[in-house]
């Protein structure tokens, strides 16, 4: 009806769980999942909504037609907290409403079982380094919302201000691991920051 490009699945069910009037069944979805690209002529992209897209759950969508997976990892906008804000409810447990894979976590574990789909990073994407730490473990595109939120309410010059913002921090970041493009970015090797103390 609206001559849309592609559709994006989300895959909620921790939002759906704490919803008012939330489908908290979510049985035999992924083989439902499975059957919709012969079904859509345009491409569909799954997507949690920041709690993570699990390593099994990708696995058995791999291979299938999809245009693309988005982890959409914890460490970003919180839906069971939105959720909890719209029912003008006090969160009932911290722990809850920021369950979830993080998004790097969920990157690994797709890039492990997907099969060659584009893999998506957003959830907790607030920078430069961010963009580059996700493309160098396996995305292959990254999104975000929350820096560009109040930069949005005020002009369409301060969102590319903050995106040239990001853009510069990435080159920067590139630099340093010595990543000519994005090409050689991606195979650079993570390895994480052990920071030696001296009490």
């Amino acid at each position: 009806m609206v001559d849309a490009d592609g559709l994006a699945l989300h895959v909620n069910p921790l939002q759906e769980a704490v919803q008012v009037g939330g489908d908290g069944d979510f049985s035999g979805l992924r083989a439902r999942l499975a059957a919709l690209p012969g079904q859509v002529r345009v491409p569909l992209v799954v997507k949690e909504v920041g709690h993570g897209l699990d390593a099994e759950t990708v696995a058995a969508l791999a291979g299938r037609g999809f245009a693309a997976f988005d982890v959409a990892g914890a460490g970003g906008t919180s839906w069971a907290r939105v959720e909890a804000w719209v029912q003008g409810d006090d969160v009932v447990s911290e722990d809850l409403v920021e369950w979830g894979i993080s998004t790097f976590d969920a990157l690994e574990g797709a890039r492990t079982v997907s099969q060659g789909e584009p893999l998506i990073a957003s959830g907790g994407m607030r920078t430069g380094l961010d963009v580059a730490k996700a493309l160098a473990a396996g995305a292959s595109l990254v999104a975000m919302a929350l820096p560009l939120l109040r930069p949005a309410t005020e002009s369409a010059d301060a969102v590319e201000a903050v995106l040239r913002r990001v853009v510069a921090e990435l080159r920067v970041a590139m630099h340093g691991a010595g990543a000519e493009n994005l090409a050689a970015l991606s195979r650079v090797e993570l390895v994480p920051r052990r920071d030696a103390r001296v009490d």
